[in-house]
């Protein structure tokens, strides 16, 4: 690890403290950023102070998840306990620079340190236990967890002796779940949950559970907490469970998709080549509800004509096909620049509007035309179910031809309507609307872009969504 702390203690400048301060900082910040790559760091202007942290880490964009750290000089454990009679709010994370004598165990010769820290959510752990921790992760995912669990909701004293202690139960209880072995995997459990706020060794407990129902495992025989669901599985556990190399069961991928939603899948990072991302989002396609699509030009010479690939990355998740890319999320159009360039064209004339109507079997209840002359027209038909055949369009449809072009057209979905911009590729529900992606696929796409039979009939036969509420 570079700059270690070791090294950076032993070459301290003794005319420049502020100099010290910050590459003792840097360091601590190296060793937590290993243990937890996904945290931010906000850095205050404080040094071993008793009650304002050194640094605050930051996860998952919201303000309550946060946790205080407070790097200590002194890292006698009498000192340390007297630490905690000052420290207030949530429990923090205190960092003594060399390590603290403590034990996981009960024998605990630091005078109550580690009970009493226990008690107040506090963990004390040195760099040395976190680099332990750190390399005990790397030998499965589930470390990974586990090592992120610590950084954010440990508690007591942890040195690095028990985090090779802890590290090694817990990758004996990953294998144990890959074989559906229930003494380790207890075991494993039962050590996190000691260690770790029940909230955070949840995220272990799931994962361990995904990996035991992967393994073809009874549900009902798992030994840990009952209120654990796989449906619960937050996005960075999901994350891990598409990046093992050992879940590729096809109905476990369904029974994860049950209650997956499109926040939390467009907040992985998947590419189109990963078949059980391709399981997941068809098994969850009739749960995922957006605001927002849009269709970019593509080139993707890789995929056949026929195939349509999905991933996610960036806010949002993808469609890939050989000519276009699509994008859909549950955030605000913005979101979805990066999907691709965004399409500038003038329209679509009404026979080529109509043609892909027909092809998608779509009536619509609305139609908005830009004149050669540049004036703005709008027509609605009497019934959109049947729009596609109206009279009345019919008779206008050869001077529309040579004299207008079709800028958006209006879908019926239910009792609400998906608008699809003909001249941008974008699409969205009237005042916001969300919708399911299903609906989006069957209605907007093919209007957008023209799709093959096959294409078609993939998407056609995967509509099998609940009604919108």
């Amino acid at each position: 690890m570079e700059p270690g702390l070791n090294a950076t203690l032993a070459n301290l400048d003794t005319g420049r403290p502020e100099d010290n301060v910050a590459a003792i900082k840097s360091a601590v910040i190296n060793y937590l950023r290993e243990a937890d790559s996904s945290i931010s760091f906000e850095v205050t202007d404080y040094f071993n102070h008793t009650f304002s942290p050194d640094m605050v880490i930051k996860w998952s964009g919201s303000p309550a998840d946060t946790r205080r750290v407070f790097i200590k000089t002194d890292t006698r454990a009498s000192s340390l306990r007297e630490d905690l009679d000052w420290l207030v709010g949530e429990g923090p994370l205190v960092l003594p620079l060399t390590e603290v004598v403590g034990s996981l165990g009960g024998n605990d010769p630091s005078g109550g340190l580690d009970g009493e820290s226990r008690r107040k959510g506090v963990i004390i752990t040195s760099p040395d236990a976190l680099e332990s921790l750190h390399d005990g992760a790397a030998q499965v995912p589930v470390g990974r967890v586990l090592s992120q669990a610590v950084v954010r909701g440990g508690r007591g004293v942890l040195s690095a002796s028990d985090a090779r202690g802890v590290s090694s139960v817990v990758v004996a209880g990953y294998r144990g779940a890959q074989r559906g072995e229930a003494t380790s995997t207890a075991a494993a459990i039962e050590s996190v949950e000691r260690l770790v706020e029940l909230p955070e060794a949840v995220n272990v407990t799931r994962l361990l559970q995904a990996v035991w129902l992967g393994s073809g495992a009874s549900a009902i025989d798992f030994p840990g907490a009952t209120g654990v669901s796989i449906s619960d599985l937050s996005a960075e556990t999901l994350q891990f469970l598409l990046d093992l190399d050992d879940v590729d069961d096809q109905d476990f991928w369904a029974r994860v998709a049950s209650n997956v939603e499109l926040s939390k899948l467009e907040q992985l990072v998947a590419a189109p080549e990963s078949e059980r991302f391709q399981q997941l989002v068809w098994s969850s396609l009739e749960n995922l509800r957006g605001r927002s699509f849009i269709v970019t030009d593509d080139d993707n010479p890789f995929l056949s004509s026929e195939e349509l690939r999905w991933y996610a990355r960036e806010g949002y998740l993808g469609l890939q096909a050989r000519n276009f890319r699509a994008g859909f999320t549950t955030g605000s159009a913005y979101l979805l620049d990066s999907v691709g360039q965004e399409r500038q064209l003038d329209g679509l004339s009404i026979r080529s509007l109509l043609d892909r109507l027909g092809a998608a079997e779509q009536g619509f209840s609305e139609l908005r035309f830009i004149a050669s002359s540049g004036a703005a027209l709008t027509f609605r038909p009497a019934n959109p179910t049947t729009a596609s055949g109206d009279a009345f369009l019919e008779e206008l449809t050869d001077p529309l031809e040579n004299n207008a072009i079709v800028v958006s057209v209006t879908i019926p979905v239910d009792n609400r309507e998906i608008i699809s911009d003909l001249t941008s590729g974008r699409a969205q529900g009237r005042t916001g609307t969300k919708f399911y992606l299903p609906e989006v696929l069957e209605s907007a796409l093919p209007i957008l872009q023209p799709l093959t039979a096959a294409q078609l009939n993939t998407l056609l036969s995967r509509r099998s969504g609940p009604s919108p509420t």
